[in-house]
């Protein structure tokens, strides 16, 4: 069964993908997340200087 998808000019394998801020805060989750059978995944934001962000806790 082909669930794959086009999106933005690209074709994804399937339309499966991470939540935002779901397991995407360090390189090695990234990585994990990069070699997973998910079409895509979301990562979460990064800026190249440090900026107000939530005060914990978040969830």
């Amino acid at each position: 069964m082909d669930i794959s998808v086009e999106f933005s000019g690209h074709k994804l394998a399937n339309v499966l993908m991470n939540a935002s801020g779901i397991h995407c805060m360090t390189i090695k989750e990234m990585d994990e997340l990069a070699a997973s059978q998910a079409g895509s995944f979301v990562a979460k934001t990064a800026t190249p200087n440090p900026r107000q962000g939530n005060e914990e806790p978040r969830y």
